[in-house]
This record gives C-alpha cells, structure tokens and sequence, in this order.
C-alpha cells in the first residue's frame, strides 16, 4: 500500500472514530519492524487512545436529548427522573 491510501485509509478510519483509528494504527504497527515509522505510529496511537469522546458520539447524543424533550412536550413519554 503506497502512503496515499495509507493516508487515506487513516482519515477514514479516524473520521469513523478514535477507537477504529486506534485499531487501524495497531494494525500497521505489527506489520511493521522497530523503525522510525513504528516509532512515530505508537506516537499517534498513544495522543489517539487520549481522545475521550468524538463529534458523532457529541452529535448522537444532542440529537436524542433533543428528540426525548421533544417528545416530552408531546406527551408521548413521561420521563422519571
């Protein structure tokens, strides 16, 4: 695989979320020998396992607080506190 669908692969796993790009980098890691470039993957792994949450797990979560006030106000739920 040359470093474009590299690269390409790895935004596309880290758009999909921090725990699939770390996965994805653990995966390149253990194809590779002690180098430079295994050396700058665990970099990357380590800074990507300190991501504690991710703009889909924000958007998912604004979007059913939104849909229960929602439905709330409706009166098709009660909620208990």
């Amino acid at each position: 695989m040359d470093k474009y669908e590299l690269t390409l692969m790895f935004y596309h796993t880290l758009s999909s979320s921090p725990q699939a790009f770390c996965k994805t980098i653990g995966g390149a890691m253990s194809r590779l020998d002690d180098s430079d470039e295994k050396v700058m993957l665990v970099e990357i792994r380590v800074a990507s396992e300190a991501i504690t949450s991710n703009d889909k797990t924000e958007a998912m979560l604004s979007v059913l607080k939104d849909s229960l006030a929602k439905l709330k106000q409706l009166n098709y739920i009660t909620i208990i506190p």
